[in-house]
């Protein structure tokens, strides 16, 4: 019986120290702010409509445009709010789409937010915002990433 009773109580520390740790996010950028497992980006003028993510292995994910929209985004106003643990979006391998979460290693994160994502940013009306993430092992617990588009995604 008091054996069954400390291994509960272990078992509960357990749960409620890893339920505790949170993915860790930072940024240099004075337009970011970080809500929880959220970054929001204040562009403080209108929002151009695309977002892209430049992930740290150098993957480009489309998560909005013309005919893309993924889970895990947010639009406001003048800026936009990112879901690290549900931010899904669109990868093409060897001209093939394919629909993965974003925000899955440890690294700096590039938030590509502009007019066209399928120009040079040089001169476009775009920003690109860097991010750190640094994943925990609660992190990205959303197993299936979602996009509406035209297109089959998978």
């Amino acid at each position: 019986m008091a054996i069954s009773k400390v291994l509960l109580a272990t078992m509960f520390l357990l749960a409620v120290s890893c339920a505790g740790e949170a993915a860790q996010i930072s940024s240099d950028s004075n337009l970011v702010q970080i809500e929880g497992s959220a970054i929001k980006l204040n562009l403080g003028r209108e929002f151009p409509g695309n977002v892209g993510v430049i992930a740290p292995n150098g993957n480009f994910y489309v998560v909005r445009d013309d005919e893309i929209n993924c889970l895990g985004i947010e639009f406001l106003d003048k800026g936009v709010v990112l879901d690290t643990l549900r931010l899904s979006g669109v990868l093409w391998d060897d001209g093939r789409p394919r629909t993965e979460l974003i925000f899955t290693v440890t690294g700096n994160y590039k938030i590509v937010v502009a007019d066209n994502l399928e120009t040079e940013l040089d001169g476009a009306n775009a920003s690109v915002i860097t991010v750190h993430y640094v994943r925990s092992n609660v992190s990205n617990t959303t197993k299936s990433a979602k996009c509406v588009a035209p297109l089959a995604v998978k």
